[in-house]
């Protein structure tokens, strides 16, 4: 580090990767390894790189009091270097240090799709059971889908990158991360065949988070909404693309009661307070709960408006109050937004406190009986599946979920292979 004049400043180290100088200073020199560290699955959140790929995630590597850079890149030859970031002059024009990502490699390969008002750019490396154009065309639907259930588009450009493990002996089938208008999607391509459905339902999850979180003025920590809600409203966006079906929708539902069971929720703390200590051992809670509660939040929704309102226009109304373009000013709070627009004008209050601000622990069984649906105890796992006998307005809540009776085929007959 130099000041204005060049004299060299010394800096203290603080902990690992942080260092604080002595007095401001003018220029920063430093080296940074980027050996993929940890688990693999890590390396879908960190800056790595190795022989053949890699990214660059600003957030890493600048440090912290930067939130505008200019970037140039000086790369092997061959390699080449993706990003939403606008290049000008050889150099990168980075706004948001933040949301920047930059994926670097050799190889990989570029499909470019316009869905409505947005430009999709997907970058692949390593080889994959299925071509780069048919991947391509499932996220654009899936992208075309979600701008129709939000009546918007987060931003112009997106940028998808789909790449193996940097280390082959992830004991996860994928890890994924969106920041700003790039996702970051890592798999195993030497393991358990991935179909492209499979595929493409998870990554609808992570495109979902280009409108929520990254699309809206919001902050603090509300994961229940965004990731939880997030889950569940993703399913509902593959289905209407034809990735999954009812069963589908039903044995997603299944598997995030079955996790949320063997989590041991005691109910001692509520959604609103587990996001809080997210990262104190309760993201995987949150992840199945959160999904749980939306569904059920779903299903009284519908039932209280006769199917006149659903969760696709409680989005609508977030993202025209609080999507980027409308946002100013400062970031409103992300539960206080989210909470408000659930309550739907207090309609739906008294179930956003017992589920959502209060303490809860949810009882599937119970719940869901009123709908139509049951469980039913299976090999020591919980299986839902509709009741024998349903009521005209139960049939039509599940119609408008995706029912459809005469091609319905029962679990126990067909086994689906898709996973979300």
């Amino acid at each position: 580090m130099r000041s204005d004049d060049g004299e060299e400043i010394g800096a203290r180290r603080l902990a690992a990767g942080e260092y604080r100088a002595e007095r401001p200073a003018r220029r920063f020199e430093y080296e940074v390894r980027l050996k993929p560290m940890g688990p693999p699955e890590n390396a879908a959140h960190l800056s790595w790189l190795t022989a053949e790929h890699g990214l660059l995630i600003l957030d890493d590597l600048l440090p912290t009091n930067i939130e505008r850079a200019k970037i140039d890149l000086s790369l092997p030859i061959g390699w080449q270097v993706f990003s939403t970031e606008r290049e000008r002059d050889g150099a990168f024009e980075v706004e948001r240090v933040r949301e920047a990502v930059f994926v670097l490699g050799v190889g990989e390969r570029l499909v470019e799709r316009r869905v409505k008002g947005m430009r999709l750019s997907l970058v692949i490396a390593g080889t994959w059971p299925f071509r780069d154009d048919e991947l391509a065309d499932q996220l654009a639907r899936v992208i075309e889908a979600q701008e129709k259930a939000f009546g918007a588009r987060p931003r112009a450009n997106a940028l998808v990158s789909v790449a193996p493990f940097p280390a082959a002996d992830s004991a996860q089938r994928w890890s994924a991360e969106t920041l700003g208008g790039t996702v970051i999607f890592l798999a195993r391509a030497d393991r358990s065949p991935l179909v492209l459905p499979s595929f493409a339902v998870s990554l609808a999850h992570e495109l979902f988070h280009l409108w929520v979180p990254n699309g809206l003025g919001l902050t603090g920590e509300y994961a229940w909404f965004y990731e939880g809600f997030t889950l569940y409203q993703a399913m509902r966006i593959a289905q209407r693309v034809e990735l999954l079906t009812f069963q589908d929708y039903l044995r997603a539902l299944e598997r995030a009661y079955n996790a949320y069971l063997s989590s041991g929720d005691d109910g001692r703390q509520s959604l609103v307070e587990a996001s809080k200590r997210r990262w104190a051992g309760t993201n995987a809670l949150l992840y199945n709960k959160g999904m749980l509660i939306a569904f059920l939040y779903d299903l009284m929704l519908r039932q209280r408006t006769k199917n006149r309102l659903t969760l696709d226009e409680l989005y609508r109304r977030l993202f025209r109050r609080y999507g980027m373009e409308e946002a100013s000013g400062t970031a409103a709070d992300g539960n206080e937004a989210a909470l408000e627009i659930l309550r739907v004008d207090g309609m739906m209050a008294d179930i956003v406190a017992r589920f959502i601000e209060r303490p809860a622990v949810i009882s599937l069984a119970e719940l869901v009986a009123p709908f139509g649906l049951r469980t039913e105890a299976m090999n020591g796992r919980v299986r839902l599946m509709l009741s024998d006998e349903l009521s005209s307005s139960q049939r039509e809540l599940w119609r408008e979920l995706g029912y459809n009776p005469r091609a319905d085929v029962s679990p126990r007959k067909r086994e689906r292979r898709r996973e979300f």
